[in-house]
């Protein structure tokens, strides 16, 4: 389903340090699905793609664990629990950012 490319990068600017969303919620405000939105979020260069993760609180790009190692830390300074493994952030769905 095609939505508007800047109008889901203005999204990824508005979420705030310390906090995450899912690429469910952008798909959701944007009427389209997270699959649609996964590889625009992923080539975006803007801090606020390290803040997206997948269902469950889990870091995107498991296969990359300098990626992954990275992506936690970045969170980690912000105030954010990571698992051990540093693979997943450890929020709910509800503590998460939801766009408006």
């Amino acid at each position: 389903m095609a939505y508007e490319r800047q109008v889901l990068e203005r999204m990824l600017t508005r979420i705030p340090e310390g906090r995450v969303t899912r690429h469910g919620f952008l798909a959701a405000a944007l009427g389209t699905t997270p699959r649609a939105v996964a590889p625009a979020v992923c080539r975006w260069r803007g801090p606020g793609r390290i803040r997206v993760l997948l269902k469950g609180g889990w870091l995107p790009h498991q296969d990359d664990l300098d990626d992954c190692r990275q992506r936690a830390k970045t969170l980690e300074n912000e105030g954010l629990p990571i698992s051990p493994d540093r693979r997943r952030v450890l929020v709910t769905d509800e503590e998460m950012w939801r766009p408006r």
